[in-house]
């Protein structure tokens, strides 16, 4: 199996291919499968949208509302329920309805998908946004039928990378426990997590890490088996 910086004539997904049926990948979404800085305005205004009458102030209030609950914390669920009560499920549907967002600035190489078909091992995308905002944006991209399922948040009862709570309960949801996870992200914590409490290899994903620059989780991760500047180098 891929090791910690291991150097091997086989590529990733040649290696992943030559292990066991136990093998199983999983990747995060947003900025580790594709970069999605074209929807962080519309999400900021969706959420300005639903705020301004809730709390009878106007859009312009409401989306400075939005960017202070922003800069508090990396998760404006948490921010929007500790300030105004509103409860987290309300605030991911005001964020992540497809049927608010305009999808046609994400886009990916073309060779992505030959590159994740390839890899024969069941394939998950495990996203702390909404799991039906991730759907949506697997069918745009044209990779639905790549991956076993997507799941978010919204599906694993609220809890959400890097809690331990949540790599328990996708390990659960899918009978993956005891299984050799492999895990591609963005964000070295979800990634440092994910090792000490289960024991899943982490891949870094770094190709979108600098654009936009995260207001959090800048720390370089302590146990990696690879670094890749993208998901492309599966196949290198």
């Amino acid at each position: 199996m891929p090791g910690k910086n291991h150097k091997s004539k086989l590529s990733l997904a040649d290696q992943f291919n030559a292990a066991s049926a136990d093998t199983v990948l999983v990747f995060d979404l947003d900025n580790t499968v594709v970069e999605i800085s074209s929807l962080y305005q519309q999400m900021e205004n969706a959420f300005a949208r639903f705020l301004a009458p809730r709390l009878n102030i106007s859009e312009a209030e409401a989306l400075k509302e939005v960017h202070a609950m922003l800069g508090a914390g990396y998760y404006i669920q948490d921010e929007a329920f500790k300030r105004h009560g509103i409860p987290p499920l309300e605030t991911l549907k005001a964020t992540y309805d497809p049927a608010l967002l305009d999808f046609k600035g994400l886009q990916i190489d073309p060779q992505l998908k030959s590159v994740l078909d390839s890899i024969k091992c069941d394939k998950y995308i495990l996203t702390n946004a909404a799991g039906y905002y991730g759907r949506a944006v697997i069918d745009h991209l044209g990779l639905t039928d790549s991956f076993t399922a997507v799941v978010g948040t919204d599906d694993l009862g609220l809890v959400r990378k890097p809690q331990r709570a949540c790599y328990e309960a996708f390990e659960q949801k899918f009978g993956l426990v005891g299984k050799d996870i492999h895990f591609f992200e963005d964000t070295p914590e979800n990634l440092d997590a994910a090792y000490f409490h289960n024991r899943w290899s982490g891949h870094l994903v770094e190709e979108y890490r600098k654009h936009p620059a995260y207001p959090f989780g800048k720390t370089q991760p302590y146990y990696i088996r690879t670094r890749m500047h993208s998901l492309l180098d599966l196949s290198k």
